[in-house]
């Protein structure tokens, strides 16, 4: 947003926010944010519980297979992402048109159930590909179940080129606004994606294993 303002007003645009404005912001992030940020980590730490793991482990790690393209983090990633993607596009391009376009969104109930539907996809596409990774006892699945999910959002910035492409829209401000806003837009969705997908990974690891145990 710092850098989006400095460019407007370096081109004298109406919209930029005034210096002191920023200075203001800056300083509401030093002296608040960054105390209750730290405060929350300190009282994170001080009373954080004991991490049990659902099953016996052992101290040395098992020794990990050789893998297909499709079980591999570039392989899992394209499945996840392209699959959410693709039931999702047509409602992302009427929400693209919306806020860069001239068109108008008049079903946003629509909209609503397309959001239930990419989140429901993403977290069962997570669990189904978590269980294919750990039938071939690939146990490394912490950080590609947060880059399945969050490849979605990839896909979506894919699409947002795309989408610049197709528009009359032209300019250096024009140009930088509108990837500006959409990195942070899929940034944000990369965020809650990959939670969900780790949660919802995490949930399904913590039941089988705890089923394997009481058995």
């Amino acid at each position: 947003m710092f850098l989006l303002n400095t460019i407007s007003v370096s081109i004298g645009a109406t919209t930029a926010l005034p210096f002191g404005t920023i200075v203001v912001i800056i300083l509401a992030y030093t002296f608040i944010a960054i105390p209750l940020l730290a405060f929350g980590g300190i009282m994170g730490y001080r009373f954080r519980s004991k991490f049990q793991a659902p099953s016996a482990t052992k101290i040395s790690p098992r020794e990990i297979p050789l893998l297909t393209w499709s079980r591999k983090t570039p392989g899992q990633m394209l499945i996840a992402g392209l699959l959410p993607f693709s039931a999702i596009v047509l409602e992302l391009h009427s929400l693209y048109a919306t806020v860069w376009s001239y068109k108008i969104l008049t079903l946003p109930s629509i909209l609503f159930m397309t959001f239930v539907l990419l989140v429901v996809l993403t977290s069962l596409l997570s669990v189904g590909l978590t269980y294919i990774q750990l039938a071939v006892e690939d146990h490394q699945w912490w950080w590609r179940s947060i880059w399945r999910g969050g490849s979605v959002a990839m896909f979506m910035f894919g699409y947002c080129i795309y989408y610049f492409s197709r528009l009359n829209m032209s300019g250096f401000m024009q140009s930088t606004f509108f990837f500006c806003y959409n990195f942070l837009f899929c940034y944000a969705l990369f965020l809650m994606l990959a939670t969900i997908s780790f949660r919802s990974s995490w949930l399904f690891v913590q039941h089988i294993y705890n089923a394997v145990k009481s058995e």
